[in-house]
């Protein structure tokens, strides 16, 4: 039997697909490409295709692979695709009569225009997978039955609890017999509640004297939007707070090996977002057996219960402040909790489980 021809599609590699691409290369049923935009230096058993051109937008210029692939007698038999950049919106005119697994991830309020891409997508896609239930229910109705609720998954054996852990940083070392607050998000900016936690570290750095904040995620906008003043967030945080800097770390982006130390020395890690996709890290925290404070919003409500497995509170700065100085104080009493997070991840997002899954869709769409 001839090996199936998967083609994944999405701009930054690998993406949502990690496990899921390290688990086909794997398997000599399939032959994989990946069209991205910055090729990694080397990935086994996957032909990388790179797509970037500047003076193109991400349809055209993934378009232009997509056509020299097909002039070489490429075709795919199922194309997976990332769908919120529009990358693959020229691949049923280029490959008619190729299956297609599309993952739309999110749905904008009705009128957006950044819908337009992913309202193609879902047309002509065969299946759509979306990572949480919460996200499923935002696509209008006539998308539904299409979407299937697949997580991409944690990576629980990586993941996980380490009471010997150290974490080290400009040569200060931290451990779990520290008191330390942990707060990590791609970007600060208002959607990952950046401003509010900023705001609550004040009155939490004067109850616990002997607490260290340490924050990881770049000092930019990934999401959401720009202080009015041009200047980042953190910029505009600092100069509105006094803050010991001995006492608040900024870590910055962190390789995953030292993300894994700074969650497992973590005393307490504060999660919070708006109404918007739930961040890996907090599947990772709960992994890692973190106790977790997380803001009381609709995405978070899916994975975190109150008192079961972390705590939720209002994500204003005022209850952020409250509940973590309740929670440093009584930490030992949350014991049950840590487990039960770890508990949860390994039941309904280990990676092994999630990829099954995808796999088990693929093959329903590839007959």
């Amino acid at each position: 039997m001839n090996a199936r021809k998967i083609l994944f599609i999405h701009p930054n590699f690998p993406g949502q697909f990690r496990h899921l691409l390290k688990f086909c290369a794997a398997r000599p049923e399939f032959k994989m490409d990946f069209i991205t935009e910055a090729l990694p230096v080397n990935y086994p058993g996957v032909t990388m295709h790179r797509s970037f051109d500047a003076a193109l937008p991400r349809s055209e210029s993934t378009a232009a692979v997509l056509r020299k692939l097909a002039a070489g007698g490429y075709s795919p038999d199922l194309v997976i695709s990332h769908s919120g950049w529009g990358s693959d919106l020229h691949v049923a005119e280029i490959f008619p009569q190729t299956k297609r697994l599309a993952y739309p991830e999110w749905y904008y309020r009705a009128g957006n225009k950044r819908n337009l891409p992913i309202f193609k997508a879902l047309e002509r896609c065969d299946l759509a997978m979306v990572p949480t239930q919460w996200q499923k229910a935002r696509f209008p109705e006539r998308f539904q039955n299409k979407l299937r609720v697949i997580h991409e998954g944690v990576d629980t054996a990586f993941y996980r609890a380490d009471p010997s852990a150290s974490f080290s940083f400009f040569g200060q070392r931290y451990t779990a017999d520290d008191e330390i607050l942990t707060y990590a998000a791609r970007g600060q900016e208002p959607i990952r509640g950046f401003p509010e936690f900023m705001r609550a570290l004040p009155r939490i750095l004067a109850a616990r004297p002997q607490v260290k904040v340490l924050i990881a995620g770049d000092d930019r906008v990934c999401y959401g939007v720009r202080h009015p003043s041009g200047e980042s967030w953190r910029t505009v945080m600092l100069k509105e707070l006094a803050l010991l800097k001995d006492r608040v770390v900024f870590c910055n982006k962190l390789p995953e090996e030292y993300f894994l130390k700074f969650l497992q020395i973590s005393s307490l890690h504060v999660y919070l977002t708006g109404d918007f996709i739930l961040s890996w890290s907090l599947l990772n925290a709960m992994s890692c057996g973190c106790l977790v404070l997380a803001s009381d919003t609709a995405p978070v409500r899916e994975v975190v219960t109150h008192e079961r497995n972390g705590l939720l509170c209002a994500p204003d700065h005022a209850s952020i402040a409250d509940t973590v100085i309740s929670m440093l104080e009584h930490r030992a009493h949350f014991r049950a909790l840590r487990k039960q997070a770890a508990i949860d991840i390994r039941e309904h997002y280990d990676a092994s489980d999630c990829v099954q899954k995808q796999y088990q869709l693929m093959m329903e769409i590839l007959g």
